[in-house]
């Protein structure tokens, strides 16, 4: 199915020399009429697979190898909104060269001068950089000036200092930022328990989970939260729950960390063939309209390719354009 024949004609004023009357019409086709991937169609992740072009690749290949049709070209270019195939569709091997050398290149150049005019700089882009654990702190790709500079923190040593201890208790209860929470010394089974103490971070209400900072110690929980020897104290006062005192029934600390700041300068120059490259191969990334969903574009796009009634209107699939001669212009 050729996508020309798909168009719809205009009846348009004859311009040929041999014309009997200047009301003459030859029909023509509608060159600027265009169809569309339905929204819905579009929008549907499972109506596409996602395509690599390969090299040497053209769109009436490609149709013939999904479609088994290679006049399904017009379907790959339609899905992907492509309406200029020399600009839009990537280039390959020898042209992809003439191309960079005519854009880049002036007559009154050698074959020399041209390529090192590729391999200027056109402009700077970030580098990927990692901490130590792998993670991402700054992406690759971004613009950036030449002297780009990045600072980031690096850790030196994990030290046994707590900065920071969240308790959690059998039960909830209400703190206010600045309560102190203690857990007294204790010895049980021959060992002695030094107890902890800290300061309640941020007030809650009526929370099993409490933040403390300014911790000294070492903060223990027992099974089912049981008070044992040295049950939590609030200010001072054992904390109670219908007057059963208790522990933690979980304790996690979070350790101070040594830290180093590091600056480096994570750019790269692009050249132009560098820039050129990397936009050919983003064209090579298409999406490709399933073949079990053909039929119902095929069948949209011959809806949208018919007139609807107007002036104009001669047919669904003719129109008549102006004829200026009519008004004596």
């Amino acid at each position: 199915m050729s996508y020309f024949r798909e168009l719809p004609n205009l009846s348009y004023v004859s311009r040929f020399s041999g014309a009997n009357r200047n009301d003459e019409r030859v029909e023509v086709k509608n060159l600027f009429k265009r169809a569309k991937l339905r929204s819905d169609i579009d929008a549907a992740i499972t109506a596409f697979n996602y395509y690599k072009i390969s090299e040497g690749e053209r769109p009436d290949t490609l149709a013939k190898k999904i479609y088994n049709d290679p006049e399904l070209d017009w379907v790959i270019l339609t899905t992907n909104n492509i309406t200029n195939v020399r600009d839009q569709w990537p280039l390959d091997g020898m042209n992809f060269t003439n191309y960079l050398l005519s854009k880049y290149g002036t007559s009154d150049m050698t074959e020399e001068e041209k390529y090192a005019e590729l391999q200027k700089i056109k402009h700077y882009e970030t580098t990927a950089v990692k901490d130590q654990y792998d993670r991402s702190l700054l992406e690759a790709g971004l613009i950036v000036d030449k002297d780009f500079k990045f600072t980031s923190t690096r850790e030196v040593s994990r030290n046994t200092i707590i900065s920071e201890v969240t308790i959690v208790l059998p039960y909830a209860i209400s703190v206010n930022a600045g309560d102190a929470i203690t857990q007294p010394t204790a010895n049980s089974g021959g060992y002695t328990f030094t107890g902890g103490s800290g300061t309640v971070k941020t007030s809650v209400t009526s929370k099993k989970e409490i933040l403390l900072n300014n911790v000294i110690g070492k903060f223990i929980s027992t099974t089912n939260g049981e008070a044992g020897g040295n049950p939590l104290l609030l200010n001072g006062v054992p904390i109670t729950n219908s007057g059963v005192s208790g522990n933690p029934v979980a304790v996690f600390a979070r350790y101070k960390t040594n830290t180093s700041p590091e600056t480096n300068n994570p750019v790269k120059g692009i050249s132009y063939y560098d820039y050129e490259v990397k936009l050919n191969e983003k064209k090579r990334k298409i999406k490709v309209l399933r073949p079990e969903y053909l039929s119902v574009f095929i069948s949209d796009m011959r809806s949208i390719m018919k007139y609807s009634r107007s002036s104009q209107y001669l047919s669904q699939n003719v129109k008549e354009t102006h004829n200026p001669s009519s008004i004596g212009v």
